[in-house]
């Protein structure tokens, strides 16, 4: 299990190292350059301070790093993650780390919160679904998760804001919490330090914001169709009949049915999770949910390189992570599987 871990570790170097390659040069062979934006805007001291625009210019770029060839801007940028230091952002004169920092807990209580709904509609949906297969609950099931999953997160986001706020005001469709509204800062995550505090009106106002978003990013129900598949195929395996045969009851028949279905769900839940995380992007954008993915949006708007880079990374560590650890408990539910194997 050790050699396993960390020959997957070395690849999540290699896979980081890939996506650093593409993330710095294709965003710099888009159309538009940040200190276009930055002069346009007027926002940089350092610009209405020289003398001259072209040598405030020449000296802005040097102080962020965009001199030389872009190979040597990437060994440049490169050494810095190693130092791990991710750079400035170009706009908000903040380091990348203490921006990502300060967004990551806000994504990852989006996500933890959208993976929860996925699960609560996934469960029952793919039990039902294998214990009556083929019936109207089976049919019903599936379609609504082919449905959740075929409709794009940002129209089922304008949907709900659509009923739930324009036709019925019962929920907020922006922002963390409400006005006037804080919270202690002990773990970073809103919902828990809130919890953890006591402070109660807070943490009931981070719920109702969390409600649509979250419910945006699980409403697919993605793992109904894998659960009732692994379900099915343990289903008609003899030693179920087995099971029956010695009289157990049909709740016991279907916890063992679980059991041997859960490792296969396992590993599609590591790799949903890593795609709920990816996928908050739309969803903070749509809902006004300023997170990573918010962040990344604003940050590409105005061309900000390292904030993007940065993002983009934390990111791809996230996903490659979340596979990773779905493979180690998928090897540790099913003693069939040898995880040495799967490198």
């Amino acid at each position: 299990m050790t050699k396993f871990v960390l020959k997957r570790l070395a690849h999540t170097v290699i896979v980081l190292l890939g996506v650093s390659v593409m993330v710095f040069f294709l965003i710099r062979y888009l159309p538009g350059d940040p200190l276009d934006v930055l002069f346009t805007q007027g926002s940089g001291d350092e610009v209405t301070a020289a003398d001259d625009l072209a040598e405030g210019r020449r000296r802005f770029a040097e102080g962020i790093g965009m001199v030389g060839s872009l190979p040597s801007q990437y060994l440049n940028f490169l050494s810095e993650i190693v130092q791990g230091d991710l750079g400035t952002s170009i706009f908000r004169r903040i380091p990348v780390s203490t921006l990502i920092a300060t967004t990551l807990p806000l994504t990852l209580q989006l996500a933890i919160a959208g993976q929860i709904v996925n699960i609560l509609l996934s469960l029952p949906l793919g039990i039902v679904g294998a214990l009556k297969q083929n019936s109207i609950w089976d049919r019903g099931g599936t379609a609504f998760a082919l449905i959740g999953t075929a409709m794009p997160n940002f129209w089922q986001g304008i949907m709900l804001i659509l009923i739930f706020a324009v036709w019925w005001p019962i929920l907020p469709v922006s922002g963390v919490m409400d006005l006037g509204l804080s919270v202690e800062h002990i773990t970073g995550i809103p919902i828990v330090d809130a919890f953890v505090t006591g402070n109660w009106p807070a943490f009931w106002s981070i719920i109702r914001h969390l409600i649509l978003p979250a419910i945006t990013l699980g409403a697919s129900a993605s793992l109904v169709r894998i659960l009732r598949s692994s379900l099915l195929e343990v289903k008609h395996q003899d030693f179920m009949d087995a099971y029956r045969a010695r009289g157990l009851r049909e709740r016991s028949v279907t916890s063992h049915m679980m059991r041997n279905a859960l490792p296969t769900t396992v590993v599609i839940f590591g790799i949903r999770l890593g795609a709920i995380i990816g996928g908050s992007v739309v969803v903070e954008t749509v809902f006004a949910y300023q997170g990573m993915g918010w962040l990344l949006i604003n940050a590409i708007n105005q061309r900000d390189y390292p904030l993007i880079q940065g993002i983009v990374l934390t990111f791809t560590v996230f996903t490659v992570l979340a596979n990773l650890l779905s493979d180690i408990v998928h090897g540790w539910l099913d003693p069939r599987v040898k995880v040495e194997a799967k490198t």
